[in-house]
């Protein structure tokens, strides 16, 4: 058992080399781990966030890491899922914690401008600057492991020495009542987002170089009953979802793991009391369907 009296009964679940940087415990039997991995070839699940490894080839070069997360049953030592979580640059998971739904909330660096976010507070790395250096990220990951809920940059681009970007690192990460998760971590960004705050800018100030510890609080949206709504009659498949749920194209796949293979739906909308519906022809292969803002 490690420090919090989880036990592990295989070690060799993963499949392949990592650096575990979080461990968590889930409802039941289920246990969470998180960290970072050069490895291609990890043992990820069928349908998942992300599928293989962000883009990087692979090696054992700082660069190419990728983050990683996986819920383990200790009950028989299975994956119940692994997924990676990265962009085509460095990324590592730090702090991970499980609400009683079983959904996860992961924080990490990452200095990748490609990283997967959805519903961010923050879209671009470094505060949409140049520099190349790591932003924090905080994330939502389904129970299922499937989709992300949300997914966020948390960071500045500046500074506190002149011609230098900022960096911003997690440490610590909890979920707290009423839906809200508190993030603690140091920054040396001039221009970190601040809201409501305490102390609204780093105390030393240019030219001296400083670092200062933030704390973040982020107010999670409840969860929401099922968005899509799939009926199938024959080669018919009806589509709908809130007409609340605005700003979001409906897309298709063949295969829900290939981030690259996922197309826009061009069938005719209708509104049917408080819904979108559309109706989609499809033939016999697998066919799977989401909502996403582009």
């Amino acid at each position: 058992p490690d420090a919090s009296g989880l036990k592990l009964a295989k070690t060799d679940v993963l499949g392949g080399p990592v650096r575990v940087g979080a461990i968590a415990r889930g409802p039941d039997s289920s246990v969470f781990l998180a960290g970072s991995t050069y490895s291609a070839s990890l043992p990820t699940t069928q349908v998942v966030v992300q599928a293989r490894p962000g883009g990087a080839p692979p090696g054992i070069s700082y660069e190419n890491w990728d983050g990683f997360v996986a819920k383990v049953d200790t009950s028989n030592s299975t994956l119940e899922y692994l997924t990676y979580l990265g962009g085509s640059s460095r990324d590592n998971i730090c702090c991970l914690v499980s609400d009683s739904q079983g959904e996860a909330y992961v924080a990490g660096i990452t200095a990748s401008r490609d990283f997967p976010i959805a519903e961010a507070l923050q879209t671009k790395l470094n505060a949409g600057l140049s520099a190349e250096t790591e932003d924090a990220f905080l994330l939502k990951l389904a129970a299922d492991g499937r989709h992300l809920l949300w997914s966020t940059y948390l960071g500045g681009g500046r500074g506190s020495s002149a011609g230098t970007a900022g960096q911003d690192i997690p440490y610590a990460l909890a979920v707290g009542p009423e839906n809200a998760v508190y993030l603690a971590g140091w920054t040396d960004s001039l221009d970190f987002p601040v809201a409501n705050p305490l102390q609204a800018s780093l105390k030393r100030q240019p030219p001296y170089a400083a670092s200062d510890a933030f704390i973040a609080k982020i107010v999670d949206a409840p969860s929401s009953p099922t968005m899509v709504q799939i009926t199938r009659s024959g080669d018919v498949v009806t589509l709908s979802w809130p007409i609340a749920a605005t700003g979001f194209d409906l897309e298709a796949a063949h295969d829900a793991t290939n981030l690259s293979g996922w197309a826009k739906v061009s069938a005719p909308r209708t509104t049917v009391g408080d819904r979108n519906v559309a109706s989609v022809e499809i033939g016999t292969a697998p066919q799977f369907f989401r909502l996403k803002k582009p």
